[in-house]
């Protein structure tokens, strides 16, 4: 048998030579070339935005009520609402509160400044070539989140305030239901017989100092008979009988309660319920009949006696 035997040359074709080429090994087939596409919302920069103006916002409402503060205690509007030892802590508020709103926008103009100047800041290990264009795509960053109303509404319901002080609140207009309400009805004094008058000078009268003359029996005899000069609200009771008030405030308006006088006149005044005016007449006290306490009453003459004054 002839055994016939192929012969196997290496290198041959169609051999196990190793074509290199149909291996194609591209382990560095690696484009390095900076084209990554980085998709990312830039969120931070949203969430800053958000944080300032929020900050920005809150420190024009602080300033601002500072500035109401300070104004109300210039041009006396406190004296509406607020019994006037509580005057000068108001006005030191405002300052400090100016004072502090001051130093936080110092503070955020500093912060916005850094956060400006951070935003990429690219060093020298960045990679980037000068000028190169760094393949950050912005991606799909909607603005849907950009949610501003919460805050708005906040400055909208701190700002309630401040809008009622530029209408002009508070101002010295209670209505009449009010006064009326304060006042109660009139006490009943009965015949009033006219007491003896003493010499001396004119002793003008706050409603407070005639107020503890009436409560304090010893002061009732020095002040009996005195002419005295007092400032304070009409309130007609008939045509020569009157209530003279003031309204006095313990700590603020809502717990003001009227402090009281009487006027007898002899002649018919053409004053209106609830004018102010300086009442000079001779003093006396009356027993108020079935309680234990007194009503000062002020004897006017005519209507020289009651003269308009200026609002308080």
């Amino acid at each position: 048998m002839d055994h016939v035997h192929e012969s196997h040359t290496p290198g041959a074709a169609g051999g196990h030579a190793h074509d290199h080429a149909s291996h194609d090994h591209q382990h560095h087939d690696h484009d390095h070339g900076h084209d990554h596409n980085h998709d990312h919302g830039h969120g931070h920069s949203h969430g800053a935005g958000e944080y300032f103006l929020e900050q920005l916002l809150t420190i024009l409402i602080c300033g601002a009520f500072g500035v109401v503060a300070i104004l109300m205690w210039y041009d006396n509007r406190l004296d509406h609402i607020l019994a006037n030892e509580f005057h000068a802590w108001v006005l030191a508020g405002g300052v400090t509160l100016l004072v502090f709103t001051t130093i936080r926008a110092i503070s955020l103009w500093v912060a916005a400044g850094s956060a400006s100047h951070a935003h990429h800041d690219h060093g020298p290990d960045c990679g980037h070539a000068p000028g190169a264009d760094c393949g950050h795509g912005h991606g799909d960053h909607s603005h849907d989140d950009h949610e501003h109303g919460g805050i708005f509404w906040r400055i909208v319901v701190l700002a309630f305030p401040i809008l009622l002080f530029i209408m002009g609140l508070p101002n010295s207009g209670f209505s009449t239901e009010w006064k009326e309400r304060r006042l109660g009805k009139d006490v009943e004094l009965g015949e009033i017989t006219a007491g003896s008058e003493k010499a001396g000078n004119v002793l003008t009268f706050s409603f407070d100092e005639l107020n503890n003359s009436t409560n304090d029996s010893g002061k009732r005899a020095e002040y009996e008979g005195r002419t005295v000069r007092v400032k304070g609200q009409l309130k007609k009771i008939s045509d020569r009988e009157f209530t003279l008030f003031k309204m006095k405030m313990n700590c603020c308006a809502a717990d003001m309660i009227p402090l009281k006088a009487r006027i007898k006149t002899n002649s018919v005044t053409a004053l209106k319920d609830y004018d102010w005016v300086t009442a000079e007449g001779v003093l006396q006290f009356v027993e108020v009949p079935g309680k234990n306490q007194y009503m000062p009453v002020i004897r006017v003459k005519d209507d020289r006696g009651m003269q308009k004054a200026q609002p308080e």
